[in-house]
């Protein structure tokens, strides 16, 4: 099949970094994949080579995701020829579906697209923790009925659609990227120096880095040469790096910014704590686990529960409550033979989600929906 994919950026979101992999695995299968980003915003992720990139400006909008609705209304002389440009490199490529990544692409494509060639949305966040502006909901609501397929990254982001009409929806978990090698994942990898526990994320306040810090503080004058490493960039770091001072804990706490390949850091790391207070999946979690770290985790109203198994490959505590968490962390570090256990048992816990597999559930359950079951792996057309 031709496939095109549309995504604001590659500058390293979960969405994003999903978007990639997807087309790598995509190519992989067979298909012929273009991956078209919609903001000027520099690259973070590289594609796969065999991936046609096409870089687009629809705003001239450098913040955030570039189609929130200030944005659009800032440049909204020069969106209408954009959103032309859109329509005519998409037109140009003629692919069999559309893929949408992001809220507001979701929207732009249907409105486009949705009644000349198949278009398929995909919701990577808890509507219920995240609501779009007014106009986008409207259009969200009208427009989605649209599509030809609705794919959502959990079973709790998908509860948050049933208006939208059962066969047009499915539950395909993210993928783990493909460069996580076997031979750089294992539990009980040696830590050089002193013991730490791991955290990775965009700097923002659903991410509750704020929530960890205060729970790394309540154990750590008992547990005084363990360190805490969060992986990550985003507007809550300087507000963070006061927390760190604020608290005491100079010294303890490393901010490593963003980087490109994080899992150096986390198969050495004793164990991985999420402490979101909100989630749509989770991708750390799985490239935590898959690197062989147990978890410890919010319960977020989407998400975890469907990736930790409470006991066997981490913890899961009650959302936001910082006390609960910060005896979860207490009882990580001091239970050495517990935390070896759920280490031995991660990777095998997320071998679902090995990128060839769930390229597998994509051809099954999206692209024979849409052909009408004439899609075959045999070449990888249809």
């Amino acid at each position: 099949m031709r496939l095109v994919l549309l995504v604001p950026s590659l500058t390293g979101g979960g969405a994003e970094r999903v978007a990639g992999s997807l087309g790598e695995g995509f190519l992989a299968a067979g298909h012929e994949v273009t991956l078209i980003t919609t903001t000027s915003r520099p690259d973070f992720y590289d594609l796969a080579p065999g991936i046609t990139r096409v870089r687009l400006d629809l705003t001239g909008a450098r913040a955030g995701h570039g189609l929130g609705w200030r944005n659009v209304a800032r440049t909204a002389f020069r969106l209408p020829g954009s959103l032309r440009r859109l329509r005519s490199v998409v037109d140009e490529d003629d692919p069999d579906v559309v893929i949408a990544f992001m809220e507001h692409l979701n929207v732009l494509a249907l409105a486009i697209f949705g009644r000349k060639r198949p278009v398929v949305v995909t919701e990577h966040t808890d509507p219920r923790r995240r609501r779009l502006g007014g106009i986008w909901r409207v259009l969200r609501r009208l427009l989605y009925p649209r599509a030809a397929c609705l794919v959502s990254v959990s079973d709790g982001v998908d509860e948050a659609f049933s208006w939208v009409a059962p066969e047009l929806r499915r539950v395909i978990y993210n993928p783990l990227p493909a460069e996580i090698p076997v031979d750089r994942a294992g539990a009980g990898s040696p830590v050089a120096g002193d013991p730490f526990l791991c955290a990775m994320g965009r700097l923002d306040r659903e991410k509750g880095f704020d929530l960890l810090l205060e729970a790394f503080d309540l154990i750590a004058a008992t547990h005084s040469e363990w360190k805490l490493v969060i992986i990550g960039e985003g507007g809550e770091r300087p507000a963070l790096e006061r927390q760190v001072r604020d608290l005491g804990l100079s010294g303890r706490v490393t901010l490593t910014g963003s980087l490109a390949d994080p899992f150096d850091i986390l198969v050495r790391s004793a164990f991985f704590v999420l402490s979101s207070r909100r989630e749509g999946f989770g991708n750390a979690l799985v490239e935590a686990l898959a690197c062989g770290v147990p978890v410890v985790s919010f319960d977020c109203r989407s998400g975890p529960s469907e990736i930790v198994e409470h006991g066997h490959n981490g913890w899961l505590v009650e959302a936001e409550n910082t006390r609960a968490l910060a005896k979860a962390i207490d009882q990580m570090i001091a239970d050495e033979e517990s935390r070896s256990a759920m280490a031995a048992a991660s990777r095998a816990s997320v071998q679902h989600l090995q990128l060839e597999s769930v390229v597998a559930r994509w051809e099954q359950e999206v692209f024979s929906h849409i052909t009408g079951g004439t899609h075959s792996r045999d070449d990888g057309a249809s």
